[in-house]
């Protein structure tokens, strides 16, 4: 009887690992995907040449933010800018942060993408 008790118990805490691993998994696809269209929106509506956004060297961080509700989750995007220096002049080297709280145990999540940019 002891024995059962025990080999229940432990297939439970399996079943709970498991499927808190695959909840991780589905929450970084969501994330990733939000950063990609972020960035792709931030991307798509740069200035031109002429804008002024090219001949700024330092920027407020983050540059611009969002957040979604996807789910019962929350998802903060953050786009951070940093102007390229020596051979990389001219260019932006644009970074977004997607943060959320994952599920009991696993704390505040965080994916993240980059783009090296240059002016249209």
């Amino acid at each position: 009887m002891g024995f059962c008790a025990v080999a229940l118990l432990t297939v439970i805490a399996l079943a709970i690992s498991a499927q808190r691993g695959m909840q991780k998994s589905s929450d970084v696809v969501v994330a990733q995907s939000y950063a990609g269209e972020f960035m792709e929106a931030f991307v798509y509506d740069l200035p031109p040449l002429t804008g002024p956004l090219w001949t700024q060297t330092s920027f407020a961080a983050p540059y611009l933010q969002d957040q979604t509700q996807l789910g019962t989750k929350t998802y903060q995007a953050q786009l951070f800018l940093q102007p390229g220096t020596g051979a990389l002049s001219g260019l932006l080297t644009c970074t977004v942060n997607v943060t959320w709280n994952g599920v009991a145990g696993q704390g505040q999540q965080r994916v993240s993408i980059s783009r090296l940019v240059y002016a249209p």
